[in-house]
């Protein structure tokens, strides 16, 4: 029986409403006891008693406990001498304003993702890179899961443990003249681990990014212990390759009339005979130290400079997952199925190539966010220049987002695209292309393109040439935004270079962008013209300027949380967002909810335009709101409307969006006070949720 103690410090949701109903208080703390039941829980197999594996606590576990749903908190495990009682502690928040108060866990720690209060599920990965030990599968890979669920906040607690992962004892008949393995992996038709879905609730799974493969990294060849995620694979094909002396042998075992299913908690037996099994052909790919070797065609692997993983095949979301592979000196022969083999292609520019993946071409996705992504065509974000100098590989995509450089993040045991820092990459190539050559140097020349000290120094220089140059810009304030006539873009801004005034030209100023403001850094190959008398730099984005506000400038956020949300919200609820780390507001249907943020104005002279940033998204069926679902009012009884300008982008589905409500200086003499959104959400539209209102202007 184990015993588990949780302290639990209970706090209050807090915040205004228009009904002034009271706020409930906090209960102070308390603590919880909770008592894991059943014997067979955790973590290492006993020798087989019967027809079962006792299964032990090791002490070096790790749980992670969630309540209702909310960001898990983790906590380390003490076992006993004999390791079948463990205890842990961890302090968590009772949302007092809750009907149900739900407990779940799951050990390890590291198996749990994240959790969805939406969906009501938990994100569980099953590693595709385990290392079993005697009488054993991988820690990491064993994963168990216990529930409490009540309508009230228990300070007793009885969890019962369960396995969710299923396992495999795998024993090997090697090939002729093979003594020795340092690894086995298997394929299946069907995801066998990566991550999933978990619903408490149905006790099922949905793949979220799943992994076919999984690769045993060991030397054993009988009792082989492995975790997986509950799959039945009969009927289909297994695909079990084995590597030995730094050659593959492969077998592909038919299943059909056959039956191998993997089922939670229980361990599925099965042997596979390689006995009559020849070497694989081998594939070898040798390690890329000079670019100008790489042609079109080439068949190439990413792997990290200074670890024994590979850019994967698995797609996540933002990144890709690294994967197993063995390198001997200086070349990997014959990488598993799991490792992405890319197909090397010209780019959209001189002296850039384009990774295929076979369903599209990486990319490097984002100037905001470590991105790599997948597409399916090639543009300059997914045509990157390899160079090779001082014995470092560097991978860098060349077109507008500046989060471009491909690097393995060893913490999370992925590959993505940084602007800076991670772990290094190597090209290895099989050499086996007969397409043109893609580099013309290792490295890339020193740049001739004219270079300013100053934005008073280029315009000094004479008129624009149409060319490119390098410009640095120093605390130079932006005097005006270019609005466009229809639709209200802000397209640029407007600054002042002795007696000329400069236009730099790029789509979607920030937001928070406004007049007195200023401007610095570097644009580098920056296009410089005459425009029908206006002289403009054009950069392909805002990243390379940094943004400083005006001196007494004014700036209100509200990012609603657990314990904060800002003004008078009526007809309004609070709930979690589903990254667990902020909240949103929900209207209801049927009414005009209004925020409201007082006395934002007050003793104020507005001095700008007030820039107003909704990040909105839908949920559910119905219509999509309209540029009218939102309207912009002077007080919070909305008798008195302000005029205002759209732009960004109205939601229409749950990914949240950017929606700019900009009322020019003219128009924002009507703020005195207060200023109120009012949300009109219909009974025949999409329920709209909204994280947080941000509003920037200058003052006197």
């Amino acid at each position: 029986m184990k015993k588990i103690i949780i302290s639990v410090l209970s706090a209050a949701l807090v915040f205004a409403s228009c009904q002034k109903e009271a706020a409930p208080v906090s209960s102070g703390s308390s603590e919880v006891s909770f008592t894991a039941t059943i014997p067979q829980t955790r973590t290492s197999f006993a020798p087989k008693e019967g027809n079962s594996y006792p299964v032990l606590w090791t002490g070096d576990e790790k749980v992670s406990v969630t309540y209702n749903f909310s960001t898990a908190k983790t906590a380390a495990v003490t076992a006993s001498d004999d390791g079948s009682v463990a205890t842990f502690a961890v302090e968590l928040t009772e949302d007092a304003e809750a009907t149900d108060h739900n407990f779940y866990a799951v050990c390890p720690s590291s198996a749990q993702i994240s959790a969805s209060k939406d969906y009501q599920t938990l994100t569980v990965e099953f590693p595709s890179t385990q290392v079993p030990v005697d009488g054993s599968c991988d820690e990491a890979a064993q994963i168990i899961f216990a529930k409490h669920e009540s309508t009230k906040f228990d300070n007793s607690v009885e969890f019962a443990f369960k396995h969710i992962s299923a396992y495999g004892n795998l024993s090997l008949k090697l090939p002729s003249g093979v003594s020795e393995i340092s690894s086995i992996t298997l394929t299946a038709e069907k995801p066998l681990a990566g991550r999933f879905y978990y619903s408490p609730a149905e006790d099922t799974f949905e793949a979220s990014a799943g992994s076919n493969s999984i690769t045993l990294n060991t030397g054993k060849t009988s009792e082989v212990f492995f975790a997986c995620v509950p799959v039945d694979l009969s009927g289909s094909v297994l695909k079990v390759v084995i590597a030995a002396n730094g050659t593959t042998y492969t077998k592909n075992i038919n299943l059909s009339g056959k039956t191998l299913k993997f089922e939670q908690g229980k361990v599925s037996k099965f042997s596979v005979d390689m006995s009559g099994v020849s070497a694989d052909a081998k594939v070898v790919y040798n390690l890329v130290t000079d670019p100008t070797t790489l042609k079109v065609g080439d068949k190439v692997i990413i792997a990290a400079s200074n670890a024994n993983v590979a850019l994967g095949t698995t797609q996540n979301a933002n990144n890709r997952k690294a994967e197993a592979i063995t390198k001997d000196g200086n070349t990997v022969v014959n990488p598993g199925d799991a490792v992405q083999i890319l197909t090397l292609e010209k780019g959209t520019l001189d002296n850039t190539c384009a990774f295929n993946t076979g369903s599209g071409y990486l990319y490097a996705a984002s100037s905001s966010s470590n991105n790599l992504k997948t597409q399916a065509e090639i543009d300059a974000n997914a045509s990157f220049r390899v160079s090779y100098a001082d014995e470092v590989t560097t991978i860098k995509a060349k077109g507008a987002n500046t989060r471009n450089l491909l690097k393995y993040n060893s913490s999370n045991s992925i590959f993505s695209c940084y602007a800076s820092g991670q772990v290094d990459v190597v090209i290895y190539s099989d050499g086996k292309g007969t397409g043109a050559q893609l580099f013309s140097t290792a490295v890339d020349a020193p740049s001739t393109t004219p270079t300013y000290s100053s934005l008073a120094e280029l315009v000094k220089a004479g008129e624009p040439t149409g060319g490119k140059v390098n410009v640095t810009l120093t605390n130079e304030e932006i005097l005006s935004i270019y609005t466009t006539s229809k639709g209200g873009y802000r397209n640029g801004i407007f600054l002042q270079a002795g007696d000329r005034e400069i236009e730099i030209y790029c789509q979607d100023v920030p937001a928070d962008w406004v007049v007195g403001g200023t401007v610095s850094g570097t644009l580098k190959e920056c296009t410089w013209e005459n425009y029908n008398g206006t002289w403009e730099l054009k950069p392909s984005s805002w990243s390379e300027l940094d943004y400083t506000a005006p001196a007494g400038g004014g700036e209100t956020v509200s990012s609603f949380n657990s314990t904060y949300s800002y003004g008078s919200l009526d007809g309004w609820s609070l709930s979690d967002y589903t990254d667990n780390d902020s909240y949103y507001l929900v209207p209801a249907k049927g009414i005009e909810s209004v925020a409201v943020i007082s006395g934002i104005f007050n003793g104020k002279t507005i001095a700008s335009n007030v820039v107003i940033t909704l990040n909105v998204a839908t949920y559910g069926s119905g219509d999509n709101p309209t540029a009218s679902t939102f309207s912009i009012y002077s007080n919070s009884d909305c008798t008195v409307s302000v005029t205002s300008a759209q732009s960004g982008t109205l939601p229409s589905s749950k990914t949240f969006t950017t929606v700019v409500y900009t009322v020019a200086k003219t128009d924002a003499a009507a703020f005195a006070n207060d200023l109120a959104i009012k949300v009109t959400c219909g009974e025949g539209s999409k329920q709209i949720r909204l994280k947080s209102i941000n509003v920037k202007f200058s003052y006197k």
